[in-house]
Formats: structure tokens, sequence, C-alpha cells
């Protein structure tokens, strides 16, 4: 008779009776995630799924071992810049992750995906096991969260309505806004801009880092304008101009 093992496999049957002399065969396969299977036994070839013993003279055992796949994993920056080697594993056994060194502008890496998007399916050095069954690439996705960014004002005394004080590189371009303060008026903003006063300001989309804006003004000015009436009639007109809680001249005509 022939015994047949087979190891991290199957086969159709455990033994068969045969004549001396005769060849006999078997049905073997590997389970999954296991091939490339090696026969140890006198006279044992194994032809894809068939397990032939030629010659058979006596009584033996014939064992059959798969061995468990190898499968890489690569990683895809997903936008990002920068470098990172392959990783191999092995089915059944568990391995870690490699640790990311990929960066993206404006965004923080949270993960890694089976397919791009935002799902994180693996955190950074996770240990995972079996990805694949077969020998071949498996590819993961680095997931990118933007930055929350924060805007800060000195607005030195004056008051700005719906002011924005966060944003990220996918933020919309927006505006910082005018801000008001009583018998001032404003004549730019400086700061995260540069040190010259500009009225309009706005941060385009894809503008990335900590802002800070400081509000700048002038002394408001208004005009005065006297007027001498001599029994019901204009006789003399003067003007001037006032800054905010200047006292006026006079009146003297």
């Amino acid at each position: 008779e022939v015994i047949v093992n087979v190891k991290n496999g199957y086969s159709d049957a455990n033994k068969k009776i045969v004549l001396k002399g005769n060849n006999v065969s078997f049905v073997v396969n590997s389970n999954t995630g296991y091939d490339s299977g090696v026969v140890d036994c006198s006279n044992g070839k194994l032809n894809g799924s068939t397990l032939t013993i030629n010659n058979v003279q006596k009584s033996i055992t014939c064992n059959v071992t798969y061995s468990p796949i190898k499968y890489t994993i690569r990683y895809d920056s997903n936008g990002g810049t920068g470098s990172l080697k392959d990783t191999t594993h092995t089915y059944g056994v568990n391995g870690s992750l490699a640790q990311n060194s990929f960066v993206k502008d404006g965004y923080n890496f949270v993960g890694w995906s089976r397919k791009t998007g935002t799902i994180v399916d693996y955190k950074d050095k996770d240990e995972v096991i079996n990805l694949t069954s077969k020998r071949e690439v498996v590819v993961l996705y680095a997931v990118w969260k933007p930055i929350t960014y924060t805007i800060k004002y000195d607005l030195n005394g004056g008051t700005l309505n719906n002011s924005r004080n966060t944003y990220n590189v996918e933020s919309n371009t927006f505006n910082l806004g005018t801000p008001f303060k009583k018998g001032y008026s404003f004549i730019g903003w400086t700061g995260s801009n540069g040190e010259s006063p500009q009225m309009n300001v706005s941060i385009q989309k894809g503008t990335i880092g900590d802002k800070k804006y400081i509000a700048n003004y002038e002394t408001g000015k208004f005009k005065v304008v006297y007027l001498s009436d001599k029994y019901g009639s204009i006789t003399g007109i003067k003007e001037e101009t006032l800054k905010y809680k200047e006292n006026p001249s006079g009146t003297t005509y």
C-alpha cells in the first residue's frame, strides 16, 4: 500500500493499494495561501495537482509539503512625496507594515487604505496578516487629513464681524474683511502678509500655516463748516478739517 501525508494541503485519499511494480496516482492540492509542493518519497513526482508514484516495490509513505506563499506590499504616497521600500510578507505569519516616510504639504498622515480615499484600513506600522493568498503585489495608499490652521487677529481696539478663525489647505479662497474702530479709518492689515498695510488680504486655496494679522488705523478726519448769519443772510463761510476728538479752532470771521 501507499500512504500519502499532505502538510498544508489535502489529498483525494490517504492511502491506496497497488500491486508491486505498478504506478499509483493521487490528487493533491494545497490549502489557501500555500503552494510549491515538495514530494518526499522514492519515485514520487508532483505534476500540478497529480502526485504519481512509479514502480511501487513495497509499502511506502509519501509526504507532500506545501509552503506558505510570500507576497509584497507596495506603498503609494497618494499625492505625497518621498519614498518607501516595499515589504515582503509570508502567508499565515504576522508582519508589520513599514513606517511611513511620505509627506504632503498641509496634511497629516493618518494611515493606509486598500483603495484611494479617506477610509483608514491600517494604521502606521500596524501588524497585519494574510492581506492576500496569492503571490502578488498588494498596494496600500496613504490616507491624508488636512491640517487645521489658526488665524489670530490683533484688532487694536476695533471689531471684526464674521471673522474666519481657522482654515485648511482645501479651504476655498476667502478675504479677511474690514474691521471697524470708532473715530478711526482702517488703513490695512500687517502681519503674515508683511509689514506694509494692505487693505485687501485674502487667503488663497492651497495656503498652509498659522496666520496672524494686525489691524492698522489712522485717526478719522471730518470737515467742519461754519456759517455766519447776519440779519437772516449768510455773509461768511469758513471750514476746517479736524481729527477725531480734536476741538474746532473757533468761529472768527
